[in-house]
């Protein structure tokens, strides 16, 4: 998995799935925590708010596998 800054272009951070398989045919589902990180007003300006945690789910075959990318400390956490 990469993470990158969408308002620089900057690469962040890379991280490997705990898993066993190759994947394919997959899903992700992103879920926010702490807020939405960037959204546009009436006026089409765009408001920044601190996001600190995004959550995920990755979907393959019958399985789901939680991920939580928490920003200020730039690590994921997988949950099984």
């Amino acid at each position: 998995m990469d993470v990158f800054d969408l308002n620089t272009f900057e690469y962040i951070k890379y991280a490997t799935l705990p898993i066993h398989d190759t994947i394919g045919y997959h899903c992700f589902a992103a879920k926010t925590k702490d807020g939405v990180l960037l959204m546009k007003d009436s006026n089409q300006k765009t408001q920044q708010m601190l996001l600190l945690t995004q959550q995920m789910l990755l979907f393959h075959k019958s399985t789901g596998l939680p991920i939580e990318y928490i920003e200020d400390k730039n690590i994921f956490k997988f949950h099984k």
